[in-house]
């Protein structure tokens, strides 16, 4: 547990309690110290120094938003550990995934949640004083690359390779890579713009008032509208609720359409989402937890020229 002597916004008195640990390795804590209290989040060692100086210019882009951003406090580097740590305003409240997975909520009260999120990320897209050296993100071409490597990692030889191997012949194998690459090309009709860059339930928050905070508001960035689910996609298409959700948020972000190519780039994000997230499971010997999930998510990549949202 993290105290004062390795975080140094900590005061001795402070008492942490744990709300989080993320998929990326990040945690956070809600700090009590008497009569205040605060979110701390510790970043994965991925979150670079780079990144730490950018973040105060990022979160002033949320000023554009009709929703509210939890207010950033203090940033520092956790002493003797090669990770960072930033401290927010506290909201009293709830996170939407546990508030909206509830039985009172429907399918109808998830979507049009979607709705009213993207509409407000609609207004962020219209922003255009961002500074594009501080929010400038990977090219397709990368994330085409990165779904490649992934393939090679899954068709080695360990216990989640051998059962995708199974499931797919070397043509199909090779026909995804191919998929990868003419999905890829759907992008280049469309214009980056400011993101959330990992949209989910989760990552907002309702207060006492009603009031819908964004959180986790580190990975704003420049990049395509459909990259937002790139972490998450292939589970907030299985799961009813979340899928509910996504169909709204895309249909507030574009007003009841969708633009040319959106599918292929639907389909695209699905890909990078599966094959991504299945090789960190082999990288990280998490083998057990990626079997369970492989299972139930095979048959999107089986099915991937017939999705659509």
């Amino acid at each position: 547990m993290y105290s004062n002597k390795n975080i140094d916004f900590l005061i001795e008195t402070d008492e942490l309690i744990e709300v989080t640990g993320g998929h990326s390795g990040a945690h956070t804590y809600k700090v009590v110290r008497d009569d205040d209290t605060f979110f701390l989040k510790v970043a994965s060692k991925g979150f670079s120094q780079k990144k730490v100086m950018e973040l105060k210019d990022r979160l002033m882009y949320y000023k554009e938003m009709p929703l509210k951003a939890i207010e950033l406090i203090d940033i520092g580097l956790v002493k003797d550990e090669e990770m960072h740590y930033i401290a927010y305003e506290y909201v009293d409240g709830v996170n939407l995934k546990d508030e909206y997975n509830k039985d009172e909520y429907s399918l109808k009260d998830n979507y049009e949640l979607g709705v009213n999120i993207g509409e407000a990320y609609a207004k962020l897209k219209e922003f255009k004083g961002y500074n594009e050296s501080i929010c400038r993100r990977e090219t397709i071409m990368d994330h085409i690359e990165l779904i490649n490597d992934s393939i090679d990692v899954l068709t080695k030889d360990n216990k989640l390779g051998n059962l995708f191997k199974k499931d797919f012949s070397v043509d199909e194998i090779e026909n995804i890579r191919s998929l990868a690459d003419e999905y890829g090309k759907a992008f280049k009709n469309s214009v980056k713009c400011l993101i959330h860059g990992d949209i989910k339930r989760s990552n907002f928050m309702k207060d006492n008032e009603d009031n819908i905070y964004t959180v986790d508001c580190e990975s704003i960035g420049l990049d395509y509208d459909v990259l937002n689910f790139r972490y998450q996609i292939i589970w907030g298409i299985l799961r009813e609720k979340e899928k509910a959700f996504v169909r709204g948020y895309f249909d507030g972000l574009y007003n009841f359409s969708r633009p040319e190519g959106f599918n292929e780039m639907f389909r695209f994000t699905v890909l990078l989402c599966f094959f991504n997230s299945f090789a960190k499971r082999v990288r990280r010997n998490q083998y057990e937890k990626g079997i369970e999930e492989y299972k139930s998510m095979k048959d999107l990549i089986k099915n991937i020229r017939e999705l659509t949202l």
